[in-house]
Parts: C-alpha cells; structure tokens; sequence
C-alpha cells in the first residue's frame, strides 16, 4: 500500500496542474475549499453554461448577420457571386431562384412604425406562394425597408406586394409606398445593385410627387429637361450673391429655386439632389458669419435629415435663406455716398495699395463694378485705371529725382506687383524707362 501510494503522489503533478488552470479560468463564485474531484466538476459546469450561451448569442446574431450580407449585396460591395456564395454559405443563405429583384418600402407612419412593419413583413413572407423567396431587411435609413426576393421568371412581384401593403393598411393602419426596380436575370451581384438604385429612385418618385403607393420603375414617367445646366448656373449665382453680400438677390434667387423645385417638370429624383445642393451654398454662407454658433450646427444638422416632403424642403430653404439675409443685412455698413470727395479721400489712404483695384473700391461704395466704374469716370472725368496709374507714375517720378532707391523699391511703393509691369506703365506714359528719366532729371 506504500509503494502504491507513493507512486500515485510521483504521478499526480499533471493532475494538479490541471485543477491550478480550471481554478485560474474559472474562479468558484464562493470560495470555499474544494477538492480536486470537486474543481474539475465544477470547471464542467462551467464550460457548458457558457457553450450554451456562446450557442444562443450565435442564434441572435445570425438574423443581424443575415441582414448585413443581403443590405452588402444589394449597395455593390460584391463583385462576383462566387465572393458573395462564400460568405453567405457561412450563415445559410442560398438563393433558389435565377431571376431577382429590389423592392424599396418606405413607411409613411410615425418613426416607431418601421419595425412594426419589418415584424409584419416577415410574417407575410410564410403566406407567398411557391416561385419566390424574399428578404426584407433594414435599409440605413430610419424610416426604409428594403426586400430582395429570388423568384421564377414570371411571378407576379408586384400584385404580391399590393397585397401586403392593403394587409399593412387595414389590420395594423401602417401606411407605406413601395417602390420596385427591374427585374433582372443577375449575371452578377451588380445586376442586383442597379435594380435596388432603381427601386430607391421609384420609392422617391412616390414620396415626392404621391401619385400612388406602389410603383415599378419602368412605369414612372419623367419629363425631360435641360435641368442640370439651369441648375449649375443657378448655383454660380447665388454662390456669387453670397461673396458680394447681397442679400436682395440671394433673396430673389432663394424664390426662383423654390419655384424651380414645385415645377412639375423637374425629375422627382433630382429633387433631393437639388435641395442638397442649395441648403449646402445657403448653409455655407451662414457659416462665414457664425461658424461657432451651436444653434447653426444643430438647423445644419435638421435640414439635412433624409426624408423630407417636398413642401418641408420649401421652408428649410426660406427659413435659412432669410436667417442668412439678416445677417448679411446686420453685418453691412451703412451705404457710403460716392461723392467726389469720398472718392479721394480713399484713394489718397489706398491708392498705393497693390490691392487698391475697382472691385475694392465697388466693395467699399456698396455698388456693383460696372455702376462704380460708370460712375467713376462721371466724376472724375477719365476711367480709374488711367487714374490710378497717373497718380503713382507722378509718385514715382518724385521718388526717382530725390531718393536713391532701386526701381524695385519703388515700383514697391507706388503699388506696382513687379518691376516690369511699373516700368512698362512708366514708360506708356512718359516716353522714357525709369532708369533713363532717372539719368537725365537727377537733382
């Protein structure tokens, strides 16, 4: 019995050892003395507790997982369907069907409907008929479901879908528009893509313009226009009122964008991109006044929110246009008379400005170029130009006979950006380079 209990003690440190690591992973909750028989009962307990709960976490992450890879495919993140059988084999998703198409479905009730109607949505997936096979998922936006469904080649998608939307109005009061892109015999992942832009286009058509609740995007209707042109010149302009601050024409500019935009002739999906773009200049604009004024931050965040009516777009766009006229207006000085006096008492302060330019001079007297250089040769009797070169030719000269500075220095001086513009004005006007008048009239 010795030998025999002397052997097992030589023997046991590989037993201990693994008793020291079931303790160090799995500490007992209450610390009370355990045997060895006892920690490694213990430490099963544990090992399977926790695959059960690795198991459940993997079954509730698999619904996640689904509608992550399906939303993947549909936005063109899969080149080739081997790429995609790969992943999706992993989680149990296979298509039965050769034939595809995106739905878009867009709730019109309040923001909390979404999952009421993606829960009911499901269920209504168990009632379809053989021929097809759906997945409604979550778009990334709030108030957006999106379905890709596989089905044979003459199903009747559409027909379906009113029906499923009659059962969301009547027994759950959910109000919702669908928009359908082409159906497409997907040779790859991007055939689905291009139908899913079609169904996000079409669902917009209906948001926007309500001229039904369920659409398929061959059947929209869009009138052609020279839109994009009208639009980028339009922006020009009010990007320019904006730099003059001129808030009467970003005013009136503000109400010919909104009549553009409740023009029927403009495409409903070229809408959005429209408002986009205009709060975008008008917002910029208000961010040079007050660039660290939170409340901005916070009406610059509201208005860019996705689903907007066409009639809330309207007032973003005048609320903000008038709130950025205000400023403009507040920030102004009072308009200066462009008397003859005024004028010269400017250019006698700035004339040797390099800056000094007949905009800046526009600027100061709050008129536009044309009128200020109207009005300057009006008053002064020659174009401001000829004027200004005159009044620093004659500086120059005063500098050339009685300082000896270089030509640099005093092109410098007299407001000349270089010595060969200054020279070649001398010149024009003198008959002689600097250097030549400077030898010959040298005090």
């Amino acid at each position: 019995m010795f030998i025999i209990y002397v052997s097992i003690r030589k023997n046991y440190q590989p037993i201990r050892r693994l008793v020291d690591l079931a303790v160090h992973v799995f500490e007992p909750q209450e610390r009370r003395p355990m045997n060895e028989i006892d920690t490694i009962k213990y430490t099963l307990e544990e090992l399977s507790q926790a695959n059960s709960k690795l198991d459940e976490h993997v079954k509730g992450s698999l619904p996640i997982m689904r509608d992550n890879l399906l939303f993947e495919l549909v936005s063109g993140h899969y080149a080739d369907w081997e790429e995609w059988e790969q992943e999706a084999g992993r989680i149990g998703i296979r298509f039965k069907y050769e034939h595809f198409t995106v739905a878009v479905v867009c709730c019109e009730s309040d923001a909390g409907a979404t999952e009421k109607i993606l829960a009911c949505c499901r269920k209504y997936e168990e009632l379809l008929p053989d021929g097809v096979q759906t997945f409604f998922f979550k778009s990334i936006y709030q108030h957006e479901l999106i379905l890709a469904s596989s089905h044979e080649s003459d199903f009747p998608l559409e027909s379906c879908l009113e029906s499923m939307q009659e059962s969301l109005l009547k027994h759950n009061g959910l109000r919702t528009v669908i928009g359908i892109g082409k159906p497409v015999r997907a040779r790859s992942p991007v055939d689905i893509h291009v139908s899913y832009l079609q169904a996000l286009r079409t669902a917009e058509f209906l948001r926007i313009r309500k001229t039904g609740s369920v659409l398929i995007f061959d059947d929209m209707e869009i009138p052609q226009s020279g839109a994009v042109s009208y639009f980028a010149e339009f922006l020009q302009s009010l990007e320019l009122s904006i730099l003059k601050n001129d808030a009467a024409m970003l005013a009136s500019l503000s109400e010919r964008m909104i009549g553009y935009l409740s023009n029927d002739s403009l495409p409903p999906h070229m809408i959005r991109s429209v408002y986009l773009n205009t709060v975008t200049v008008i917002f910029n604009g208000l961010q040079r006044f007050r660039h660290d004024d939170q409340s901005l931050l916070r009406l610059t965040d509201a208005a860019f929110k996705h689903r907007y009516t066409l009639e809330q777009m309207i007032g973003i766009i005048r609320e903000s246009c008038t709130k950025l006229c205000d400023m403009i207006s507040e920030t102004l000085p009072l308009a200066r008379p462009a008397t003859q006096e005024a004028i010269l008492s400017i250019i006698a302060e700035k004339g040797m400005d390099p800056n000094c330019s007949l905009q800046m001079m526009a600027d100061y007297f709050d008129m536009s170029v044309s009128n200020f250089s109207h009005h300057f040769k009006k008053t002064m009797g020659q174009n401001f130009k000829e004027y200004i070169d005159q009044l620093r030719i004659q500086k120059s000269i005063q500098l050339l006979r009685d300082s000896e500075e270089t030509l640099e220095a005093i092109s410098q001086q007299v407001g000349y950006t270089s010595t060969s513009s200054f020279i070649r004005s001398f010149k024009k006007m003198v008959g002689t380079t600097p250097g030549q008048y400077r030898n010959t009239h040298k005090a």
